[in-house]
């Protein structure tokens, strides 16, 4: 025989559920470490854990939570559509903002930017080639070991330096590239499926989050 109505529980399945939609906008659909602190939200209201934990899986089960969060994401897409002029512009500035900035080697050397960087490399290695032919004799004959054995190590940094510069800025120009994929994926996306964009962008900002905390 069924258990009879309960209208108490019910709701606090309901509101069980609305925590789910709201945790897997928080902490993204692959955690699942907030499901301890929901169920400890939750245990002294008159159900046991294990009860909750089933309510939980259930609602990740079901879609019902994942559905939720959609009807969320479209409201937002809606309320975005009503007051923007432009409103794929506007999540597309957004996605820009939210994935991490690229460490370029004139933001960290303060050296005048990579042109300037490059010169000044160049003009290291003339330095110590001039030094390492000065250490020699007209023969070619080492004359000051010690100052021949100093500008070669000199120059060896120098091409350590230069070769770590070129795959820096080979790694710049990749992720430059990869930025500009999302940023035009997401644009595609917001164009035919506004609420999904809204989706992306709430997880690109919690990652942002995480990658700012790192």
């Amino acid at each position: 025989m069924p258990a009879p109505p309960d209208p108490a529980r019910d709701e606090l399945r309901r509101q069980v559920v609305e925590e789910v939609a709201v945790a897997l906008e928080r902490h993204g659909p692959t955690a699942t470490g907030w499901k301890a602190d929901l169920v400890r939200q939750y245990e002294n209201r008159g159900v046991g854990r294990s009860t909750l934990f089933r309510w939980i899986d259930e609602a990740l089960k079901s879609g019902g939570a994942g559905n939720r969060l959609a009807k969320k994401m479209k409201a937002r897409a809606e309320e975005r559509a009503a007051a923007s002029p432009d409103p794929v512009a506007e999540v597309v500035a957004e996605v820009v903002q939210a994935l991490p900035p690229v460490v370029r080697l004139e933001d960290t050397a303060q050296l005048g930017g990579t042109i300037a960087v490059i010169d000044k490399l160049r003009a290291a290695v003339a330095a110590a080639e001039q030094v390492m032919e000065y250490a020699r004799t007209e023969e070619g004959k080492v004359r000051m070991g010690k100052l021949l054995l100093a500008a070669s190590e000199n120059l060896r940094r120098c091409l350590e330096t230069a070769q770590k510069l070129q795959s820096g800025m080979r790694e710049v120009q990749h992720i430059d590239a990869f930025h500009a994929n999302i940023i035009a994926m997401v644009e595609r996306i917001a164009k035919r499926y506004p609420g999904a964009a809204e989706e992306i962008l709430v997880e690109l900002n919690r990652l942002a989050a995480g990658w700012g905390d790192g």
